[in-house]
């Protein structure tokens, strides 16, 4: 999971990146391997470091690009999870979870 997180918060990347199709599915499939649901949760949840810089600074840039690239990365998690009809309980955390990555890289 550590090379999955390594492509999502890549300084150099920007979202949308279509590569995010196949890293969802990675995650899809480590669930079918019986890695538990809440491991992916705390996975995702380390996905986003603190955010230390004021808001609409230079500083605080590198955060919106952060959270943009980890939004979209959750959002094709959530349809390959809904489109195989897996994981309900984790899909329903994702679209809670979603509000409250932003309200962290925004408060």
């Amino acid at each position: 999971m550590e090379a999955v997180k390594c492509n999502i918060v890549d300084k150099g990347r920007f979202a949308p990146d279509w590569s995010d199709i196949g890293l969802a599915q990675i995650i899809t499939v480590l669930l079918g391997k019986d890695v538990g649901e809440d491991i992916i949760k705390k996975w995702i949840e380390s996905l986003l470091p603190n955010v230390d810089a004021a808001i609409y600074t230079d500083e605080h840039y590198p955060y919106v690009l952060l959270l943009s690239n980890i939004k979209h990365f959750l959002m094709f998690l959530y349809f390959d999870l809904k489109e195989k009809g897996m994981y309900d309980g984790l899909r329903e955390w994702i679209a809670g979870y979603l509000p409250q990555l932003r309200e962290k890289v925004y408060s």
